[in-house]
């Protein structure tokens, strides 16, 4: 891992750590509130993942573009899709949201980095807070983490036992 990746890793790390829990859902990139406002501190009723607060940790490299989506057969009363864009490296339209991580971050999509970092399946139920996620990136940022450990995480993500 290059420096400067380790460096994002553990902004970003410390980041996750100084949000209020309620600013945190490691189950979806971002939610927007009533006024379709995407996640920020300041702004009521939002909540992002750690690859949805990419935007506000990294905002010269990462942004929101809001795209307005067609009504559709179920009729939703919400519009808007917050479309994640890393710069460089394409959006959330070309590429999953994991890939735009191992993009950013220098992650290697062949050992399964992005998915142990940031898929809450790879996570135990209990240990999916902004607290929990960011001792991992930093101890994965830190060297402290081995690949038998990434394996058995996302490994028992795929049998549906979860032991990290």
């Amino acid at each position: 891992m290059l420096h400067y990746q380790k460096e994002r890793l553990l902004k970003l790390a410390d980041f996750l750590e100084s949000l209020p829990r309620r600013k945190f859902d490691l189950t979806l990139i971002a939610s927007t509130n009533s006024k379709a406002e995407t996640p920020s501190l300041n702004t009521c009723g939002t909540a992002a993942c750690a690859i949805g607060w990419m935007p506000n940790v990294f905002p010269r490299a990462c942004k929101y573009e809001d795209v307005v989506l067609p009504k559709n057969e179920y009729d939703f009363d919400y519009r808007n899709y917050n479309n994640l864009t890393v710069e460089g490296k394409g959006n959330y339209d070309d590429l999953t949201d994991f890939q735009l991580a191992e993009a950013f971050f220098g992650l290697d999509p062949n050992k399964y980095e992005s998915e142990f970092l940031f898929d809450p399946e790879s996570y135990n139920y209990h240990r999916r807070g902004n607290k929990s996620v960011a001792a991992r990136i930093r101890k994965f940022a830190n060297g402290e983490i081995t690949q038998k450990d990434i394996n058995e995480a996302v490994g028992a993500k795929e049998n549906g036992v979860r032991n990290w």
